[in-house]
């Protein structure tokens, strides 16, 4: 329920946390039409898929996916997600990462891709220490 006169469309923010779910929930963003931010942590999440975020599209700036078992990052992921500004990628089961990955997203100031099985780096803050990490990333991934 909302307070007062909000409703849905006055959420910008979802946080799960330690909720085991199969999958990326498809109705989030269609319920919530206009979310910035989104955290599934400690889910279980094996994969995501660029549909996943397309209906948050431009809107999303902070997607927080850590302690989840993700394995791979697909080159088209973020295609619809140009002004991502926060990814928090720690602590997946990352062993492969799509050449054109992160192309897309070119507002990235800060990446968590610590404890990955490919490689582990963070870059907060700082766009030049983000363009290294994709870098080091793109190597090694």
């Amino acid at each position: 329920t909302h307070l007062g006169r909000y409703n849905n469309e006055n959420v910008q923010a979802f946080g799960s946390y330690n909720i085991s779910i199969a999958s990326f929930p498809q109705a989030l963003q269609k319920t919530f039409p206009n979310l910035h931010k989104i955290e599934i942590d400690n889910a279980g999440l094996t994969e995501i898929f660029k549909d996943d975020l397309k209906p948050s599209g431009e809107k999303l700036t902070f997607l927080s996916l850590r302690l989840n078992k993700i394995s791979k990052i697909a080159s088209d992921l973020f295609m619809y997600s140009p002004n991502l500004e926060t990814l928090d990628l720690y602590a997946n089961q990352i062993y492969k990462v799509g050449s054109e990955a992160f192309l897309v997203p070119i507002k990235l100031t800060s990446i968590d891709f610590e404890r990955n099985v490919c490689h582990s780096g963070i870059g907060f803050n700082d766009r030049i220490k983000v363009l290294e990490l994709i870098e080091k990333i793109s190597q090694k991934c």
